[in-house]
């Protein structure tokens, strides 16, 4: 599926030097840079948007994020593989078979059946 284009075009970013535009996203409307998205609060309309107000909300998403202690950059990095650890292979214990049952012998179905008792007596 293939992007859908802006909205609204607010400029350049004083701060970042980059186009800023008003998109729709999954969870509403917000501006960007390219690089940090604000969301748009339910008092700002994008039709009556100043850009003043786009670079705002901007500035204060960034202050934000450093605020909790991240960068700029709204991108997560990706955690960084380990290597993984050779053990020495195992080799797995025989496993025990049950015992086969053979097939009863004639002589002791005749013990058992009452045909071949009363035949002897």
């Amino acid at each position: 599926m293939a992007a859908k284009g802006p909205l609204r075009e607010f400029g350049t970013d004083p701060v970042s030097q980059r186009p800023v535009v008003a998109r729709d996203g999954r969870f509403g409307v917000y501006v960007t840079d390219g690089e940090t998205n604000a969301s748009i609060g339910r008092g700002d309309r994008i039709e009556e948007m100043v850009p003043e107000r786009a670079y705002e909300l901007l500035a204060v998403r960034r202050d934000q994020v450093v605020a909790k202690g991240g960068s700029t950059s709204t991108r997560r990095a990706a955690p960084k593989k380990t290597a993984a650890k050779k053990t020495a292979a195992k080799k797995a214990a025989p496993r025990k078979s049950a015992p086969r049952k053979s097939a009863p012998s004639k002589a002791a179905a005749r013990r058992k059946s009452p045909a071949a008792k009363e035949s002897t007596t």
